[in-house]
Formats: C-alpha cells, structure tokens, sequence
C-alpha cells in the first residue's frame, strides 16, 4: 500500500514537470541563550507533489555546543517560500532529547542550484534554539 502511495505521488510530480528530488548542504549559525555555534548539515527531499515533500536531515553544531540534530521534515511549498515542521532527536553528549523544528525559507534558483535563506527555531525539552543559515540545493 505504501509503496502505491508513493508510485502514485511520484507520478504526479512527473506530470507536473517537478524535480522529484533535492540534496542540499546546510550551512548556518545556531543561538541558544548565551551560547552559539557553527552548524552544518545535508538535507534530502523528496517531492510528493506541486506543494508537499518529505525527507530527512542531519545536522552538527559545533562551538560552545556539540550537538547532533537527526530529524524528519514535512515542507509545504508555496511559490519561492519553503514552511518545514520536522519532529527528531537532538543529540548532545550522549543523551538524546525529542525535538520539533519549525522553519521558513526562500528558495532563490539558479539554472543548476537552489538556494534558501532560512530561518529554524527548535524545540527542545524547555529550550529553544534558533539557527538561521542558507541551504544550496541541487534538484534532482
């Protein structure tokens, strides 16, 4: 049945003329309180149709936190703005904590790259963590 529903959405991404796929680096800078630090990742999604798409993402801060982010983004898509809502674990010394991301981004293309400004605000426990950065996205 899964496998139908996906044929099925693949499909209809084919008729619309979409990209079906997009691998992007991350690359940003998060806040959390006092502390902050440099955070890079590789995202990867899968179009279902004109506006949805799926996918998955791991991203490490590195500097006065060492903190591992593994999440599963849903992304509505409306014209150049990108809205994600992705549930995940945060890792951080060895202890992982449940995680919500929300985040919003504008998709600026290229002929052969995409990139988007974004904005991302994790929900950690009683923590929040603000990440802002840019991804570079090569669909696919």
């Amino acid at each position: 049945m899964l496998c139908s529903l996906c044929w099925s959405a693949n499909a209809g991404a084919q008729e619309q003329g979409l990209e079906e796929n997009e691998f992007a680096v991350f690359i940003g800078f998060a806040l959390e309180g006092r502390d902050d630090g440099f955070a890079v990742g590789v995202e990867y999604e899968r179009r279902i149709d004109e506006s949805l798409g799926l996918g998955v993402l791991v991203e490490h801060t590195f500097g006065d936190f060492d903190t591992w982010v593994f999440a599963v983004p849903l992304t509505l898509h409306v014209e150049e703005w990108k809205f994600v809502l992705a549930a995940g674990i945060e890792d951080r010394d060895g202890r992982s904590e449940n995680l919500v991301r929300i985040a919003v981004g504008y998709g600026v293309e290229t002929s052969k790259l995409k990139m988007t400004p974004t904005l991302n605000v994790d929900f950690v426990d009683d923590e929040t963590v603000f990440v802002l950065g840019v991804s570079f996205g090569w669909p696919f």
